[in-house]
């Protein structure tokens, strides 16, 4: 069995504690562990063009590229943002930005941490009048595969 883990980080001078064991502690034989620093990635970013809500788009992820919808609400309402893939492997990274914000306002990265690692987003809510930047791209802007954004109104 052999597990990934990225992006753990810190500040300087941080400690990590790392356990490893096997399944139910019950599990025997030998590992090896590889750490390294980690450089950042440099991305860029497209514009994947206008969404509105009620939409499904297919896309493709390229690493290092972050792809960016733009939603226009035009009264208040709340929404589900959901990313995934055919065969919900694909490491996704959601980020949602409100009216021309250069900070994240909404992310997630798993919907289930480490067990469903496609992003969503449930009941957002959304004031008229707002434009949101759905910005769409792999965890660590490593990921590359097909990809379906789905935009709809949350469940009343």
């Amino acid at each position: 069995i052999e597990e990934d883990v990225r992006g753990i980080g810190g500040a300087g001078g941080l400690s990590l504690v790392l356990e490893i064991g096997g399944a139910g502690d019950n599990a025997t034989g030998s590992y090896t562990m590889t750490a390294q620093e980690n450089t950042p990635v440099e991305f860029t970013t497209t514009a994947g063009g206008k969404v509105i809500i009620g939409d499904i788009v297919e896309g493709v992820l390229e690493e290092s590229l972050r792809i960016r919808y733009t939603l226009e609400i035009t009264a208040d309402t709340s929404i589900d943002v959901l990313l995934s893939d055919e065969t919900e492997e694909m490491d996704t990274y959601l980020r949602i930005y409100v009216d021309d914000a250069e900070e994240v306002t909404f992310e997630n990265d798993d919907i289930e941490d480490g067990v469903v690692r496609n992003s969503r987003l449930l009941d957002l809510e959304v004031l008229g009048g707002q434009t949101l930047i759905i910005e769409v791209a792999g965890f660590g802007d490593l990921e590359s595969g097909p990809f379906v954004l789905t935009i709809k109104k949350s469940a009343e």
